[in-house]
C-alpha cells in the first residue's frame, strides 16, 4: 500500500472517531438535557400536616454591598418554613458590614458574624461557611451564594422534597437570566455538566456526588458528621467537595434543575468565563498541570478534525463536521428549559473553543503565579495541593 493511501486511511479513521466522540457528547447531554428533574412543586396540604424542620441558611459574604441586601431580603420573604439567616461578613472593606448591620436590626431572622481575620491554612470562604454553620440552629443547613435570588416557596420545596426522597444532601442548578448570548451558551453547557452529576446521584449510583455552591442544603447532623468544613479548608470547589464527603459518608444526595427559582449573578459575558473559573478549573483538576495539557489537546485535535472534514469532501470528514454540530441540540433544550430563545444554542460549538481556553486560562494563571489569590489573600500552589480533598 502506497505511503499517501495510508495516510489517507488513518485520516478518515480519525474523522470517524471525531464523529463518534462528537456524537456520544450530543446523545449523552441530551438524555441529562430532558431527564434532569425540576424541583417538584410544594404540596401545601401535606406541609400544613407535617412537622417541618428549621432551616439555617449561611451565607459567606465579602464585599457584595450591591446584591447582598437584594438576596437578604428575598430569602427574607421565604414561606411556609422556619428559618434564619446567618451571614458571615468575611473581612468586608466595601460598606456591606454597615449595610448588613442595619438589615439585621430590622429583621430578627438574621443575623450577622464579623469575621476580622483569616486563620492560617484556611481559605476565607470555608472558614466564613464554617463559622456561619457553627452559630446554626436548624435541623438543616442552606449554604448559598451572596448572589443567589429565590422564589418564595423553594426552602419549603426543597425541605419537603428531602423528606419524601428520605435525602441528607439537596443541591439545586440555578440559572442566570441578565447574560449575553454567549454567557447563555456556556451556562447551559454547565447546566448539563451539573445535570448529569444530579442524574446519577439521584439513581443512588456508587461514588456518585453533586454539589452547587449557590444552593447545597445538607442536614445539621450529617454536616457535622463528617467534620464541616474542616476538611474542605483548603479546597476551592468545596461546593462540589462537600458532596464527595457526604456520598463518602454513605449519606443519600439528590439534585434538581431550578430554572427561575433560583437565579444567580456568576458569569454575563463568555468572557466572564475566564475570569470566573480562573481559579476553579485547575483545582477541579487537582493542580495537574498535564491532565490540562491533556484536556486542551483533545479539544484542539477533535474541533481540527472537523473544520478539516468539511472541506476534505469525504463521507467521514463531513460526518465530523455533522457531530460537532449535533452538540447543538442538547444545549437548544437546556435553553428551552432555562425560558431562552433556542437560537442562542446557535454559539454552542464556540464553547468548545472556550473549555479549553478556561482551563489552559487557570491553570497557566496558577502556576505562574505559584499559586491563586483570592478574596485577598494569596495561597501557594504548594499549600493547595496539600489541602485536597481526593
Amino acid at each position: 500500500m502506497q505511503r499517501g493511501n495510508v495516510y489517507e486511511m488513518v485520516l478518515q479513521i480519525l474523522f470517524w472517531l471525531a464523529a463518534a466522540v462528537w456524537l456520544a457528547l450530543t446523545i449523552t447531554e441530551t438524555r441529562t438535557a430532558l431527564a434532569t428533574p425540576d424541583l417538584p412543586v410544594l404540596d401545601v396540604h401535606a406541609q400544613k400536616n407535617a412537622l417541618t424542620p428549621t432551616v439555617s441558611v449561611v451565607i459567606a459574604a465579602r464585599n457584595e454591598i450591591h446584591r447582598i441586601g437584594a438576596t437578604v431580603e428575598r430569602l427574607l420573604a421565604q414561606r411556609h418554613i422556619d428559618f434564619e439567616i446567618i451571614v458571615a461578613d468575611d473581612r468586608s472593606t466595601d460598606g456591606a458590614s454597615a449595610l448588613l448591620d442595619e438589615l439585621a436590626q430590622r429583621h430578627e431572622r438574621l443575623r450577622v458574624i464579623h469575621i476580622q481575620t483569616l486563620p492560617e491554612r484556611w481559605l476565607g470562604k470555608c472558614h466564613a461557611l464554617q463559622q456561619g454553620a457553627a452559630d446554626a440552629n436548624g435541623e438543616w443547613i442552606l449554604f448559598c451564594d451572596a448572589d443567589i435570588w429565590l422564589a418564595p416557596n423553594v426552602l419549603a420545596r426543597v425541605v419537603q422534597t428531602a423528606q419524601n426522597e428520605h435525602a441528607d444532601h439537596v443541591t439545586l442548578i440555578p440559572t442566570q437570566p441578565e447574560s449575553t448570548p454567549g454567557a447563555k451558551v456556556g451556562i447551559a453547557n454547565m447546566l448539563l455538566a451539573v445535570g448529569d452529576r444530579c442524574l446519577k446521584v439521584n439513581r443512588d449510583r456508587k461514588h456518585a456526588f453533586v454539589g452547587v455552591g449557590a444552593f447545597n442544603m445538607v442536614r445539621t447532623e450529617c454536616y457535622r458528621a463528617i467534620g464541616g468544613h474542616e476538611p474542605l479548608r483548603l479546597e476551592v470547589v468545596d461546593d462540589m467537595k462537600l458532596g464527595l464527603l457526604l456520598s463518602r459518608a454513605g449519606f443519600r444526595s439528590r439534585g434538581y434543575f431550578a430554572g427561575a427559582d433560583a437565579t444567580m449573578h456568576y458569569a454575563p459575558t463568555m468572557l466572564g468565563f475566564l475570569k470566573a473559573l480562573e481559579k476553579n478549573m485547575y483545582a477541579w483538576i487537582g493542580y495537574r498541570w498535564w491532565i490540562a495539557s491533556g484536556i486542551c489537546a483533545v479539544y484542539a485535535i477533535l474541533l481540527s478534525l472537523s473544520i478539516i472534514g468539511v472541506f476534505s469532501g469525504t463521507l467521514a470528514g463531513v460526518a465530523a463536521f455533522a457531530a460537532l454540530l449535533s452538540t447543538i441540540i442538547p444545549v437548544a433544550i437546556a435553553m428551552r428549559r432555562c425560558g431562552w430563545s433556542i437560537w442562542n444554542a446557535l454559539l454552542t460549538p464556540l464553547t468548545f473553543v472556550l473549555a479549553p481556553a478556561i482551563v489552559a486560562n487557570s491553570a497557566l494563571r496558577t502556576q505562574l503565579a505559584g499559586g491563586i489569590r483570592w478574596r485577598d489573600t494569596f495561597y501557594p500552589l504548594p499549600l493547595l495541593r496539600e489541602g485536597l480533598v481526593r
